[in-house]
């Protein structure tokens, strides 16, 4: 995030899309703006190891006959744990809460400072 330049709100809503590891850039875009930042090159191994994590995640769900079928690319990079109802009664997996991203930001800067 900090390496990137994201704002909180766009980490959350970063989709495996999102990211071109072809260019390493990433592709930030809402209804108010776009842009594209560079991916440093020290996070790109950390970025695949969560793509991966996604991925796995992405095919037990899919195994659910209630299971929202969406393509993986269009995945959340930072999914919830657990599987939410759409309005449709299908389960879908929606991205992290801002409370968890805070804590987690929280607790690497507690374990930075104990490290040091």
């Amino acid at each position: 995030m900090y390496g990137c330049g994201l704002r909180s709100s766009e980490a959350l809503d970063l989709k495996i899309k999102s990211i071109n590891f072809d260019t390493n850039q990433l592709t930030i875009s809402n209804p108010k703006y776009f842009r594209v930042l560079s991916i440093p090159t020290k996070i790109i191994s950390h970025l695949n190891c969560q793509i991966e994590l996604v991925k796995k995640q992405f095919k037990k769900d899919v195994k659910s006959k209630y299971f929202h079928r969406i393509r993986q690319n269009k995945c959340y990079l930072f999914p919830m744990k657990q599987l939410c109802n759409n309005i449709d009664g299908l389960l879908i997996r929606l991205p992290i809460i801002s409370n968890t991203l805070n804590y987690n930001l929280s607790l690497a800067a507690k374990k930075t400072k104990n490290n040091r």
